[in-house]
């Protein structure tokens, strides 16, 4: 026995409740996409700081920065460390690591960064065109952590860690910033 009374939704309002889902499902996507650049971003900015408190360290075993070759060593290979030198060696690495210290995949003693971190992918787009930024200086480097020592062989009393933000994070806008050890431009 049927009711005549009862009724089943129609195919219009069928179709209207389904185009609003679909509406609210795209603005949550949208929402998510952002969270994640931030959070990229973020880390950007954290894996620097991580950076510059191994650096500092280093400097005051060392009194001196890690050297660098002309155009920088990038950050984030596999095994690569920051590590401490012996005696007059410490800081003369040109990207060694090992017993001179420094950046390298030869850890000498002490260890300060056990594996130096790698940029988060994807790069946001400002950071991929970073290469041809201005601001970010010399020798850039996209999405990755570039680090040159203000001297090529022996003694650095400065240098020069560049990095890309792909949104605002705090003070800093998006494209290259470099840090230094008067802080992070």
């Amino acid at each position: 026995m049927l009711n005549k009374n009862q009724r089943g939704f129609t195919l219009i309002e069928l179709l209207v409740v389904i185009s609003i889902i679909g509406f609210l499902a795209s603005l949550v996507l949208v929402a998510l996409n952002s969270a994640r650049a931030k959070s990229r971003d973020a880390k950007r900015v954290g894996d620097i700081r991580q950076i510059i408190s191994g650096l500092e360290l280093y400097f005051n075993d060392c009194t001196s920065y890690p050297s660098s070759v002309v155009t920088g060593i990038t950050l984030g290979a596999a095994g690569q460390s920051l590590s401490g030198g012996s005696g007059t060696n410490c800081g003369t690495n040109l990207g060694g690591g090992g017993a001179n210290g420094g950046f390298g995949t030869t850890a000498g003693s002490p260890i300060y960064i056990a594996q130096t971190p790698t940029s988060p992918i994807p790069a946001d787009s400002t950071c991929a065109a970073a290469s041809t930024s201005t601001a970010f200086g010399t020798g850039t480097n996209g999405n990755s952590y570039l680090y040159v020592g203000a001297s090529t062989t022996g003694i650095s009393t400065n240098y020069n860690l560049r990095f890309c933000i792909g949104g605002q994070v705090g003070n800093l806008a998006p494209l290259g910033h470099m840090a230094t050890a008067t802080g992070i431009q």
